[in-house]
């Protein structure tokens, strides 16, 4: 009877979280990417693809804009920071003890402030990366950052904040020393596209994680040329500007549980 109960109250779980987290996608990301995304979840166990863009920017030529909003603050985290690491912390759940632990290591993160609440944030390490839905981890150069996450909190969307965010965290972080930043977008995400290509933005690959009950597979396909004139191109034009040979990516003996790779080796 206990085991019957047991079986039946994680079904109510699973049922509840699969609930929050369809009506949670409609709102960020409209009916149908929510059908997709709620289908690709059940059939998760069976079957896995999920792929993504890498792409880098230039941090050398970021335009100069004017950020005129006084009732924002944007600010430089350290660690000394623990209520605004805690607001973040708390609203991106999957962040829970990392952003700080980053914050002692080799993370940089700029926060979006209004009258003691965060309204977003961006957070890049710098020396490598991480791309979790994909297991990759990517080892970039010194003088390199990764875009680890970028994020406005719902009530504070659809007030261009993320476009200042992203010119005023860019100029400091070449201020810093920082040449180039790598970033990453699911194809889907067409506002991640819309907000990347409004500065020096070159894509690198197309990444696909698959899986098929127990085996995984991580494979990447190149972008041949520069993507400036894209969105005057065909569909077919397009899909010929990825290289069709596939390159996959092994996990490294000492940490099976993570595909490892160079961005040089994307990028040569």
């Amino acid at each position: 009877m206990d085991s019957k109960k047991s079986r039946t109250g994680n079904l109510k779980v699973g049922i509840e979280f699969f609930k929050k987290k369809f009506i949670r996608n409609i709102k960020d990301y409209g009916i149908w990417t929510s059908i997709k995304k709620s289908t690709n979840f059940l059939i998760k166990p069976f079957y896995h693809k999920i792929t993504y863009i890498i792409y880098e920017l230039d941090l050398e030529n970021i335009p100069k804009k004017e950020i005129n909003r006084k009732e924002y603050e944007f600010k430089m985290l350290s660690i000394e920071d623990g209520d605004f690491i805690t607001q973040i912390e708390d609203k991106e759940e999957w962040l829970k003890g990392e952003l700080k632990k980053s914050l002692n290591k080799n993370g940089i993160c700029m926060a979006v402030i209004k009258e003691d609440e965060v309204a977003g944030f961006n957070w890049v390490t710098v020396g490598e990366g991480t791309i979790p839905l994909l297991k990759l981890r990517i080892i970039t150069k010194p003088d390199e950052s990764w875009s680890e996450q970028i994020t406005i909190f719902k009530d504070f969307r659809k007030k261009g904040l993320a476009n200042q965010l992203r010119t005023k965290y860019y100029h400091e972080l070449n201020r810093l020393g920082l040449k180039a930043l790598y970033g990453h977008r699911q194809v889907w995400n067409i506002a991640s596209k819309m907000s990347a290509q409004k500065y020096t933005y070159r894509k690198i690959v197309k990444a696909d994680y698959i899986k098929i009950l127990n085996i995984e597979r991580l494979r990447y396909a190149k972008f041949l040329s520069d993507q400036t004139c894209e969105e005057f191109l065909s569909e077919r034009d397009k899909r010929r500007m990825i290289e069709k040979k596939y390159s996959y990516i092994k996990p490294r003996k000492k940490d099976k549980c993570l595909f490892t790779c160079e961005i040089s080796d994307l990028k040569g």
